[in-house]
């Protein structure tokens, strides 16, 4: 069993500590782990009220289904990230490349993502 001080520093340092055994993903949050297992066992509790295709996770039917009334989808031009919002899929494209423009102003440390920096701030508001 993980420790809480062990499970702050796994978050601190974005190791990921939660891999499928059928492809060897790994994630760092259980509840994500569980999602994508979904996937291998054909597990799939969504379904397009329109064409009846089913989905793993709600958020990708979602997607899907606006499909449907012609609303614009932004699509990472590598991997298959998608959205409909384009600040978020600008957002998402920073995670292929090594700019992380987001610091810590106490430790220094760097993330490409604004939310992921606010996570770790608040691991430091609760070490003091």
């Amino acid at each position: 069993m993980e420790t809480h001080l062990q499970t702050q520093e796994r978050i601190h340092t974005g190791q990921p500590t939660f891999f499928c055994p059928v492809c060897d993903r790994s994630f760092n949050k259980k509840s994500n782990l569980k999602v994508h297992l979904r996937l291998h066992s054909g597990d799939l509790p969504y379904e397009c009220p329109v064409c009846k295709k089913r989905f793993n996770e709600k958020r990708n039917m979602i997607l899907h289904c606006y499909t449907h009334m012609k609303k614009k989808v932004h699509t990472c031009s590598f991997c298959n990230y998608s959205t409909f919002n384009r600040n978020h899929i600008q957002r998402h494209s920073l995670i292929h490349f090594d700019e992380k423009p987001f610091a810590c102003s106490i430790c220094r440390k760097a993330y490409k993502d604004k939310s992921v920096l606010k996570r770790h701030m608040l691991a430091h508001s609760k070490l003091h």
